[in-house]
């Protein structure tokens, strides 16, 4: 004899998250498509941005003028450390060679 009945909750329960697995599965399988801008949304939103920079642009251009020698300085002095190190291992290399 069958040890499930109909009136069995957890045979019930099992039905029901087999049912709902499936359900669950296709109605996940579906992309909501993002919105997008018109035309003119886009023309819109592109001359606001152009109109931003020009105004921010000074600023900016400022702020680099500022840190544009401590960012040379610093670097130079990567590149330099950069080289020492390179240097040292190539002559670590030729001693352990000899």
């Amino acid at each position: 004899m069958c040890k499930f009945t109909l009136s069995d909750a957890g045979y019930r329960m099992r039905i029901l998250l087999w049912g709902l697995i499936p359900l669950t599965l296709f109605a996940a399988c579906e992309e909501d498509t993002p919105e997008t801008l018109s035309w003119e949304e886009r023309s819109f939103v592109d001359s606001l941005f152009k109109e931003e920079v020009i105004k921010l642009r000074p600023e900016l251009d400022s702020l680099c003028d500022l840190r544009f020698d401590s960012l040379v300085q610093f670097y130079k002095d990567s590149l330099w450390t950069d080289r020492i190190q390179e240097v040292t291992q190539q002559l670590e290399r030729i001693e352990k060679i000899k």
